[in-house]
């Protein structure tokens, strides 16, 4: 399921909603909870709205009423229109020693951080900073489909690692190996961090085709895929 596309995935969503329950979903897509649930009120004739990447998180909700921040309540609404504050954008400017006082200190900071696009609950994960799968081939390759096909075993591979520890990836990295000792390696930045296999495998890091001899196995890449 989570191979697909964020706007398909949504849309496989509607379609299950209305088939099952007969209910129409209005369904935001962002990289934090709270800005995907305030994306799910104005999401247009779609019923859809995807904030692709975390620049276009921290500046969607600005234009937006500050009643539009998920969590906040008519009081800190009240109290933020009171002092002319009345859009998201005016919210997330405000400093910490003024919006703690206004809002009180823990939920002052904690919609204030929700209105940059910030989920203060998101705890930073500890786990490792990269990962990699490795392959070969059983003999000297030289077909550019095999390896295309074999670059995509280990970018899904990957991509299930990545999502089972809650993470994203900010670039991928391609090294191939050829016979006679020859290698090459290509590097290229996500748009956004990401686990879904669909991003990492359009990241733009093909297989490499003919380098002067064929794909084969190096000493550290048998057959037989590895952790990291």
């Amino acid at each position: 399921m989570f191979s697909e596309a964020p706007r398909r995935l949504a849309q496989r969503f509607q379609l299950q909603a209305i088939a099952t329950y007969g209910v129409r979903v209005h369904i935001g897509v962002a990289d934090t909870w709270p800005t995907a649930a305030t994306a799910s009120a104005p999401t247009g004739p779609s019923g859809i709205l995807h904030l692709p990447d975390h620049r276009t998180v921290e500046t969607f909700p600005h234009p937006l009423p500050v009643d539009t921040v998920h969590g906040i309540g008519p009081t800190q609404t009240d109290t933020l229109r009171r002092f002319g504050l009345h859009t998201t954008g005016a919210l997330a400017v405000i400093p910490e020693d003024i919006v703690c006082p206004l809002l009180g200190g823990k939920k002052g900071r904690l919609l204030r951080d929700r209105a940059r696009g910030i989920d203060p609950a998101r705890s930073p994960h500890t786990g490792s900073e990269s990962t990699s799968a490795h392959t070969g081939f059983p003999r000297d390759e030289c077909d550019a489909a095999s390896m295309r096909a074999a670059v995509l075993d280990l970018v899904t591979t990957v991509g299930e690692r990545i999502r089972r520890r809650d993470q994203g990836a900010r670039k991928a990295t391609l090294t191939m190996g050829f016979a006679g000792g020859a290698s090459i390696t290509r590097t290229r930045a996500l748009p956004a961090a990401s686990g879904h296999t669909e991003d990492l495998h359009s990241a733009g890091v093909p297989a490499p085709r003919r380098h002067g001899a064929p794909a084969r196995p190096g000493p550290a890449d048998r057959p037989d895929r590895r952790g990291p």
